[in-house]
């Protein structure tokens, strides 16, 4: 893996539009007959970052993570691209998706459009008690099962509902340690991972088909979860 010792005007400079593509590309699903948030018409959308979570904010929060050398930072270029695209995640809650001419409007802090914008993410964010994705329902808090009852149903729905990517990010250490707050992926296929190095388990004795599943969720991380299955609903529901 390449590594490298940068600044952040310079990873902003020559990675920046790495992590600009990649963006558009996961923000793409959720563009798709979706209505601009400002004027609620059906156009061609883009993606805008909110003004409380801009991309060069992001950027600079995920280089602080980094080993600094003076007022540089070492780090292995495609793990840092990689955690500042999951850094965005729930991408509901990081971007606008508006018309080019409210995404003008929103960039210039224009005080109406801001306000409205505002109110459209609000209005997202409210996570009810049932989301559908792909048609199907999902509670997203427990109820009077366990909590390994709930987490079979809901990564047993997902898993067929989800796209392959959103199913590997669930496998993906980065991801669900920034946005689910676990310390290790949600799932693994390998049988080796079920217990750590100590002997300990890790994920529980039962497969969920050919994943195994992490059984390591504390209070706190329902919560997010529920904030996950949230921006799902919004990305499968065109």
């Amino acid at each position: 893996m390449a590594t490298c010792t940068i600044s952040h005007d310079d990873f902003v400079c020559f990675l920046g539009p790495k992590v600009r593509n990649n963006i558009k590309e996961t923000t793409r699903q959720y563009k798709k007959n979706a209505v601009c948030d400002c004027c609620g018409k059906k156009r061609s959308l883009q993606s805008a970052h909110l003004m409380t979570r801009k991309r060069n904010d992001i950027i600079k929060e995920c280089l602080e993570r980094s080993e600094k050398v003076g007022s540089e930072y070492s780090i292995e270029i495609e793990e840092m691209v990689h955690l500042i695209e999951v850094s965005h995640y729930p991408i509901s809650e990081t971007c606008a998706f508006l018309c080019k001419e409210c995404h003008g409007k929103y960039d210039n802090e224009d005080e109406e459009t801001v306000s409205k914008v505002n109110h459209a993410i609000y209005r997202k964010g409210r996570i009810k008690s049932f989301v559908e994705i792909k048609g199907t329902k999902l509670p997203t808090a427990l109820g009077n099962e366990t909590s390994k009852d709930y987490l079979f149903l809901v990564m047993g729905i997902l898993v067929q509902k989800l796209s392959p990517k959103d199913i590997g990010l669930l496998q993906d250490h980065a991801f669900c340690r920034k946005v689910l707050g676990l310390g290790h992926p949600v799932l693994t296929t390998d049988p080796f991972k079920v217990f750590d190095a100590n002997g300990r388990r890790r994920y529980y004795k039962d497969a969920l088909g050919k994943y195994f599943l992490c059984m390591e969720w504390k209070k706190e991380n329902f919560p997010r979860l529920a904030r996950m299955l949230n921006d799902y609903s919004i990305k499968y529901s065109n």
